[in-house]
């Protein structure tokens, strides 16, 4: 893996990839994801080229302009372009990177982050939208997250590929502790940016309402403060490492993720848990039920306390559940093993090589 304008001495049947995206810093799932995409196809004996689209000290526009900077100085040695945007880059700088591609003959792929670009599609001027569905909906590949933006972008595209957000397994670890009658209180888990849209406050109020409960908060505070919602049953503990996280998920019997975040998609936290074999407790947000089937993680309305107090409840007066559906989230998360899609992913672009040689 090289940054753009670095070395290319590769051999010349090694597949050529520009990847256009974000890297970290910061951590957050879209840099964290593109990175272990990155990752992957250099190990797969593939010349992966990044562009970083982070914007650190420039505003959006230097950044912009230096991205296309940075795509012209790579574009003649490479066999595919890649470009990994969220939203809002998806309607302003893809489409001008895909009429560059397409001025010079080079396969473009478009993969979408999160899951709310077909409201925010939905939303824009008719001139707007008519430039979206000529341009980056005719990428030779099209990679989106969910399966409800594959059926609202299905008249547009004859490409599209469903690329769920994805995690290396490090297998399952669930102890079920409470479930085997190890200790007495049900022990919660919420991991993530720690923010009112993503439910801090209704798991906080939901942890105070039921004695024999703990809950622990791991995550950036985003817009609260730890008085807001650290009480006897409910401790913040900081911000974890990612390389942490596997193992803090088996020190728990529950997640809780009642999230009613605008930008949610899949989460890479549900992912993870999901594979770690950590039963779940999630909002019905959005995309998220098409994660789990309702007998493998728990669905409540969003921002509904009522509700979670009385999933808490269930699970307290039935422990021996967990473990059922610990197993079936272990079996259903390897549809989000990263092998497995990212591996997806480098054979479409191996595929667009071959075709344009052919």
């Amino acid at each position: 893996m090289t940054k753009a304008g670095g070395s290319m001495q590769k051999p010349c049947d090694e597949l050529r990839v520009v990847m256009v995206g974000p890297m970290p810093p910061p951590l957050g799932g879209t840099t964290v994801s593109f990175e272990a995409l990155c990752g992957f196809l250099g190990s797969r004996s593939c010349n992966c080229i990044v562009i970083d689209t982070v914007r650190r000290r420039n505003g959006k526009v230097l950044t912009a302009l230096g991205t296309l900077w940075h795509l012209f100085r790579v574009l003649r040695s490479s066999d595919v372009v890649a470009v990994h945007f969220s939203d809002q880059a998806a309607v302003t700088i893809a489409p001008i990177m895909w009429i560059i591609c397409r001025v010079v003959g080079k396969p473009f792929v478009f993969r979408q982050f999160g899951g709310e670009f077909h409201r925010t599609f939905a939303a824009l001027p008719r001139w707007r939208q008519l430039i979206v569905t000529r341009t980056i909906l005719r990428s030779d590949a099209v990679f989106l997250q969910t399966k409800e933006m594959m059926r609202a972008f299905s008249s547009f595209s004859n490409n599209l590929h469903w690329f769920p957000t994805a995690r290396r397994n490090y297998g399952a670890n669930y102890r079920g502790g409470f479930a085997n009658g190890e200790y007495s209180k049900l022990r919660c888990l919420f991991l993530g940016h720690v923010s009112k849209a993503k439910g801090i406050m209704v798991a906080a109020q939901a942890a105070n309402t039921i004695p024999n409960i703990v809950l622990d908060v791991y995550g950036p505070l985003i817009d609260v403060d730890t008085e807001d919602f650290v009480n006897e049953s409910v401790e913040y503990r900081g911000i974890v490492e990612p390389n942490e996280v596997h193992e803090i998920f088996a020190a728990y019997d529950v997640l809780l993720f009642p999230t009613s975040h605008p930008g949610e998609g899949y989460s890479g936290t549900l992912v993870e848990a999901a594979m770690a074999g950590l039963p779940i407790i999630a909002s019905r947000w959005q995309s998220l039920p098409e994660m789990f089937a309702d007998d493998e993680a728990i669905f409540i309305d969003a921002v509904c306390v009522d509700q979670l107090v009385a999933a808490l409840r269930a699970i307290i007066d039935r422990p021996e559940d967990l473990h059922a559906r610990s197993h079936r989230l272990v079996e259903r998360s390897k549809i989000f093993d990263a092998d497995r899609v990212f591996g997806d992913f480098l054979a479409a672009c191996r595929k667009l090589t071959l075709n344009k040689r052919t």
